[in-house]
């Protein structure tokens, strides 16, 4: 069984292919520092056993789906170095509630606040670096 899939900067371009949701026993998903655009797979809610999500530093946008992180999560980061890969994902608001306060919290937007906490409130998107 596949558990972690690692790919940090690794020059990923294109899109997360829904098939990742077929890998039921995945902890670990980190995919940050690349180029992906696209959405965020709707599959990836069933990976029940999700510990670790990282999507920062790319440029995925729409919604996303209601994931489950049970340990670290970073859909940004806030350390933003130059270069040629996109460095913001802009999700659609609102966040999908299953989403723990430190995927909001440990996170820059680029958005105004509407309310501490709650990245969504008065805006219609969610960019984040």
């Amino acid at each position: 069984h596949v558990t972690h899939v690692l790919l940090r900067d690794s020059n990923l371009r294109g899109i997360l292919p829904s098939s990742l949701g077929l890998m039921t026993r995945l902890q670990a998903l980190h995919v940050g520092q690349n180029a992906l655009g696209g959405t965020v797979p709707a599959q990836l809610a069933a990976l029940s056993e999700l510990q670790v999500l990282v999507l920062a530093r790319n440029a995925l946008s729409g919604a996303l789906p209601p994931i489950v992180v049970r340990g670290e999560c970073l859909l940004i980061r806030t350390d933003v170095a130059g270069g040629d890969r996109p460095e913001r994902n802009a999700f659609d608001c609102p966040l999908p509630p299953q989403l723990h306060a430190e995927c909001v919290t440990n996170s820059s937007l680029a958005a105004p606040f509407g309310s501490v906490g709650d990245p969504c409130a008065d805006v219609g998107t969610v960019q984040w670096y």
